[in-house]
């Protein structure tokens, strides 16, 4: 077996062993961004609607929600204003 697809099945094991992809929600250092996902839910918005009202793209604001990209401090703050919460709350 070549090495990349010893890493895909290394992957996938640790896929099926742990549930969560590897890799994931390491630039966030363990912030759990779901509060952030539920609220959008709760007001009934999209991540789109989310990226414009704060001034940024959509792809970054994707990103930092499932965990691959460290949010700014800027775009924190625009986001827990635009949820009425605090960046505390949201775990921003």
């Amino acid at each position: 077996m070549d090495n990349t697809s010893r890493t895909l099945v290394n992957n996938l094991y640790f896929t099926l062993a742990t549930g969560r992809r590897k890799g994931y929600n390491r630039t966030m250092k363990g912030k759990d961004m779901s509060k952030v996902a539920m609220r959008l839910a709760a007001m009934g918005m999209r991540q789109k609607d989310l990226a414009q009202a704060v001034g940024a793209n959509e792809t970054y604001i994707s990103r930092v929600l499932n965990g691959r990209q460290k949010c700014s401090d800027r775009v924190a703050d625009a986001i827990a204003a635009k949820l009425g919460r605090t960046r505390r709350t949201l775990g921003l």
